[in-house]
C-alpha cells in the first residue's frame, strides 16, 4: 500500500477508536451496572441533604430529573402541574441516587395516632416524630410488620394539600429517593414500578 494512503487510514482508525472509547452518553453509578443517561442528570454540587434516622449521611452519587409529561405517558394520573398564573408550579420526577442506608430508628408499633396518607393505599401510614408536622412513613406489610417508606412534612405548614413526601426506594445496592407531593402520593406504587422498569430495561450499562 502506498504510504500516503496508509497514513490517512491510520489517522481515521485512531479517530474512530477514540470516538468509541472516549465518548459516552451515560454515567455509571458507583460500582454498579446501572448507567443513567447524561441528558437526565442534574448538577448536585458539593452539598447533600442531612436526614435524621440513619447511621450516617451517605455519599450521594447522582441526581436526575424526568419531565412530568414523560412520566405521564407511563402514569396517566400523575399530576405534573399545580396552580395557575404566577403560582404555577411543575412536578418533574426528581430522583436522588445514594447507597442503601441503614435505618437506626426503631420502627414504631401500631398506634392510633398513625396518619393515613393515601386512600387507595391504606397501608401507607405516618408516625409523627415532632410537633412540627413531620412524619416518618411506613408501609404495613401483609404480616402487619412495617417497613420504612420515607418521610413527609407540610410544605407550607397550613393544609394537607401542601404535604410533601420523599420516598426511599431500595433497588439492589442503591437507594432511589424521589419527591412526591400529596397530589401524586396515590401513584407511588406506579412510580416505584416505573423506576424499577427503567433500571431493568433502560438504565443498564452496555
Amino acid at each position: 500500500m502506498n504510504l500516503t494512503l496508509k497514513i490517512p487510514l491510520i489517522v481515521t482508525f485512531c479517530a474512530n477508536l477514540v470516538a468509541c472509547v472516549g465518548s459516552s452518553d451515560a454515567r455509571q453509578i458507583g460500582d454498579t451496572n446501572i448507567c443513567i443517561p447524561d441528558k437526565l442528570l442534574l448538577n448536585l454540587g458539593a452539598s447533600s441533604d442531612q436526614q435524621s434516622g440513619y447511621d450516617s449521611d451517605p455519599d450521594i452519587y447522582e441526581a436526575l430529573s424526568i419531565d412530568a409529561n414523560i412520566v405521564q405517558q407511563a402514569i396517566p394520573h400523575y399530576q405534573g402541574q399545580f396552580g395557575s398564573g404566577n403560582d404555577k408550579r411543575y412536578a418533574p420526577l426528581h430522583i436522588t441516587i445514594t447507597r442503601q442506608k441503614t435505618l437506626i430508628d426503631d420502627i414504631p408499633a401500631a398506634s392510633q395516632h398513625d396518619y393515613f396518607f393515601s386512600e387507595p393505599n391504606p397501608q401507607l401510614v405516618g408516625y409523627q416524630t415532632d410537633p412540627n408536622d413531620f412524619w416518618e412513613v411506613y408501609e404495613i406489610q401483609p404480616d402487619q410488620s412495617r417497613t420504612h417508606w420515607g418521610f413527609c412534612s407540610h410544605y407550607l405548614f397550613d393544609t394537607d394539600n401542601h404535604i410533601q413526601c420523599k420516598r426511599s426506594l431500595a433497588l439492589e445496592t442503591l437507594q432511589f429517593e424521589y419527591s412526591v407531593s400529596r397530589s401524586n402520593i396515590d401513584q407511588y406504587p406506579k412510580i416505584d414500578a416505573y423506576i424499577r422498569e427503567k433500571v431493568d430495561t433502560e438504565w443498564r450499562c452496555r
